[in-house]
Parts: C-alpha cells; sequence; structure tokens
C-alpha cells in the first residue's frame, strides 16, 4: 500500500547521537511522518532525518510515535508527529552528541574561541614553595613566607583565601622578582 506513494531517504537518530536505523518514510507535510517499517523501536526525543536531494539532511524532533496496527489493505506502520529542526550537513547539527570534559575544555563550531579559561590549581603552591626554597637566602624569611604559602594551601577554594593571599603578598613583598611569574596562577584561586 505505502510502496503506491512517494517515500524518502529517513535516518531515525537516538537521543545518544547514534543512528538507530536507515529506512523510508511518507511524509503528511512537517507535522508527521508514516514509517512503514515495523521493526524499528521509535522513541520520543529522537530525530528523524529526511535526506535531501541536495545531500543536507532535514531534522525533526520526534514527539509522539504512535504504531498502528494495520486494517485491511493498510500495512501496519508507525505515525510520528514530528516538529521541524532546521536544515543541517549530512549526519552534523541536531542530536548529536559530543562530550567534553577536564580543565580548559570547550567546543567550537563554526566559530572562533574568544574565551579565556582561567583554572585554580593546586599546583602553584608546590611551586611557589619551590620558588621561595631555592630562591630566598634568609632562613627566618624563607619560613616566614612558606608558612604564608601554607595558609593559603589550607584556605584554597574558602571564602578565607582572599585574606591569606593578602598576607601572603605582604609578607613576600620584598621578594616580588621570584613569586612574581606564579602571581597569574596564584589570582586564579580569587575567583574560585
Amino acid at each position: 500500500m505505502f510502496s503506491n506513494f512517494p517515500q524518502d531517504k529517513i535516518d531515525i537518530v537516538g537521543q545518544d547521537g547514534t543512528t538507530k536505523h536507515s529506512t523510508l518514510g511518507l511524509f503528511q507535510g512537517s507535522a508527521k511522518v508514516i514509517v512503514p517499517d515495523t521493526s524499528v523501536a521509535i522513541e520520543v526525543g529522537d530525530e528523524i532525518r529526511r535526506i535531501l536531494p541536495n545531500g543536507m539532511d532535514e531534522a525533526f524532533d520526534v514527539t509522539d510515535p504512535v504504531y498502528r496496527r494495520g486494517l485491511h489493505s493498510i500495512p501496519d506502520h508507525y505515525q510520528v508527529a514530528i516538529r521541524r529542526k532546521g536544515t543541517f550537513a549530512h549526519r552534523q547539527g541536531g542530536n548529536y552528541t559530543f562530550n567534553v570534559s577536564g580543565p580548559n575544555a570547550r567546543v567550537n563550531f563554526h566559530s572562533t574561541d574568544q574565551s579565556t579559561n582561567i583554572v585554580a590549581d593546586r599546583a602553584v603552591f608546590g611551586a611557589l614553595r619551590d620558588a621561595i626554597a631555592t630562591g630566598i637566602a634568609s632562613e627566618e624569611e624563607r619560613t616566614r613566607i612558606t608558612a604564608a604559602v601554607d595558609a593559603m594551601d589550607d584556605a584554597a577554594g574558602s571564602a578565607n583565601f582572599v585574606a591569606k593571599y593578602q598576607e601572603f603578598i605582604s609578607s613576600a613583598a620584598s621578594h616580588m622578582t621570584i613569586v612574581a611569574p606564579l602571581l597569574p596562577a596564584l589570582t586564579a584561586w580569587l575567583s574560585s
């Protein structure tokens, strides 16, 4: 019965971005598609992509997939209510999932990255201790400034960090040339 009507090649894409099935569909405007292939599972949130003659994909969100048992000459089929999302390059855009994690992670699609990521890393406190140990000759000053670094390390990530940072800057004021290279990494903790 459905083979007498023009059908389009479609992909059914799951919410996880995988292509669940490639089959044929009979579109009834932009609100409904009939899928004669009842072997496929179609779920709310899936995406139906119609492959256009120009190589692009027309994407639709599945809003209500309903299985219909056949009657007389009409075979079993799905009647799927859909909502148009747009047109994309083949197998791009829409439900395709990208997982990104880790410090400074970012994704750009057809854009220029203008962002700045600031990551507060605890390694800065060890680097400060090393710089102080090798760059300050006076044991008394090394002990006093290292104690300020330890206090900052203990307060990292808390509301008390700003006060400990200010105490460190005061105690290390006469040795700024030694600690200055690490200040940008240290100031990242002011906003965390």
